[in-house]
C-alpha cells in the first residue's frame, strides 16, 4: 500500500543473463487500475555481461486513491531484444 502525496524509495533489480553487456532505458510507472499513468520516472541502465544491478527510484505518490499497477519496464537498445521486459505489481493508494 502507498500513501497518497508521500515519497517512497523503490529499488528495481535487474539481471543480465547474456554474454554481452545490456544497456537501454528503464521506466518505472504507476498506473491507475482503469488506465492512465499517474507517475513516471526514467533512467538509463547499463549491466555488464552476466551481471546484475539495482536501480533506485524516489517515487512521489500522487493525490489519488484505489487500486493501481506499479510497473518497471526495461527497453534495451539494439536488435537482439525485440520487446521490452516488464515487471508488474498490484498496489493500492490510500489517503
Amino acid at each position: 500500500s502507498l500513501k497518497a502525496e508521500s515519497s517512497r524509495r523503490l529499488a528495481v533489480a535487474m539481471v543480465n543473463d547474456d554474454y554481452e553487456p545490456a544497456k537501454g532505458k528503464l521506466v518505472l510507472s504507476l498506473e491507475a487500475a482503469g488506465g492512465g499513468e499517474l507517475a513516471r520516472l526514467e533512467t538509463e541502465f547499463l549491466i555488464p555481461a552476466l551481471g546484475q544491478h539495482s536501480y533506485q527510484f524516489e517515487l512521489r505518490v500522487p493525490k489519488a486513491s484505489g487500486a493501481c499497477l506499479l510497473k518497471a519496464t526495461a527497453y534495451p537498445e539494439g536488435t537482439r531484444h525485440r520487446s521490452p521486459t516488464v515487471s508488474r505489481r498490484k498496489v493500492s493508494i490510500a489517503e
